[in-house]
């Protein structure tokens, strides 16, 4: 997530420039009305990239806007262009921003991190912050995923080690050893009294600041951070369609053959006639991160076997 704060007039010709001004930065503007206000301002808005949102109203905002982007729209839009909108026309900083890495070789683990915890590597002014363990007891597996959280929500720095694998419904295989590690950063306003001011800078460089949190996360570097998780995801997502279909329809398709059906003449039969893709595929925005068919590819080739990678690498 990233959350920019920034001054604002409350009125309908106010909103009305601002609807253009984001036009003009980010090539979209403010979509509809949302029912609800959200982070203690009253009223919020969806911006037309559907993902994005427009908070502002309230007794004690003192006429501040809230402009929130979650991940998945930071990684389909310019960096350049969203801090150039907030820190130099908008004039705002940065109240919240998450920072994130991930691991799919086993590079670093819940495991590891609960070790790093009890070795003194999460320490902050020589003391062990708060934490807290969701997952499997020692001896037990479960296949659901463990997570180990460090610091408090109400802290300005928390951070989550999870199995994001196990998470999305992965539970064997190479996918299901995928490790995400987030950290959450919160900021105050640079004239606040106790001001905690997160740089511009950390859009750009987000694995410097990630490897300063703690030293357990020293090791981490930009590479870390470049890799792009849309491919890991899709092909999670994948994976867990595939086993339920296998699950739900293997024993049907078996049936079909032994009536003296023929391969073509099952797919055509079960194959979607619009030929639409399911939600958990996201295909324009999946083929946008070309260089990443190679995660993809190798996790066809190792799941569905070598025959269906030709029909990977062509959409490519």
């Amino acid at each position: 997530w990233l959350h920019c704060v920034f001054h604002w007039e409350d009125t309908q010709a106010s909103l009305d420039a601002l609807d253009k001004i984001l036009n003009d930065s980010l090539g979209f503007g403010i979509w509809d009305e949302l029912p609800d206000g959200k982070f203690n301002y009253s009223r919020g808005f969806r911006l037309q990239d559907g993902l994005s949102k427009l908070f502002f109203g309230g007794e004690f905002q003192n006429s501040t806007f809230l402009l929130s982007f979650p991940g998945s729209a930071l990684q389909y839009l310019d960096i350049e262009k969203i801090r150039g909108l907030c820190e130099f026309v908008l004039k705002g900083w940065i109240t919240r921003v998450d920072l994130c890495a991930d691991f799919y070789n086993g590079e670093y683990s819940v495991a590891k991190a609960i070790k790093d915890y009890e070795d003194g590597r999460f320490n902050s002014i020589g003391r062990k912050p708060d934490h807290s363990y969701r997952g499997d007891l020692p001896g037990q597996y479960t296949g659901k995923g463990n997570t180990l959280y460090v610091g408090s929500r109400k802290s300005s720095k928390y951070t989550r080690i999870y199995e994001k694998g196990k998470q999305m419904g992965v539970r064997s295989g190479s996918l299901s050893d995928w490790v995400r590690v987030e950290v959450e950063l919160k900021g105050s306003k640079p004239d606040a009294a106790n001001r905690r001011v997160i740089p511009w800078d950390c859009l750009f460089r987000p694995g410097a600041y990630l490897a300063g949190t703690y030293k357990a996360f020293s090791f981490i570097s930009e590479t870390w951070i470049k890799v792009k998780a849309v491919a890991m995801k899709t092909a999670a997502s994948l994976k867990k369609s595939v086993d339920f279909l296998q699950r739900v329809g293997g024993k049907v398709i078996n049936a079909m053959r032994d009536t003296g059906m023929d391969d073509e003449s099952i797919f055509e039969r079960l194959s979607d006639p619009d030929g639409s893709f399911p939600a958990c595929y996201d295909r324009d925005k999946f083929l946008s991160f070309k260089k990443d068919a190679s995660l993809l590819r190798d996790w066809v080739k190792a799941n569905l076997g070598n025959a269906h990678v030709p029909f990977i690498a062509s959409a490519f």
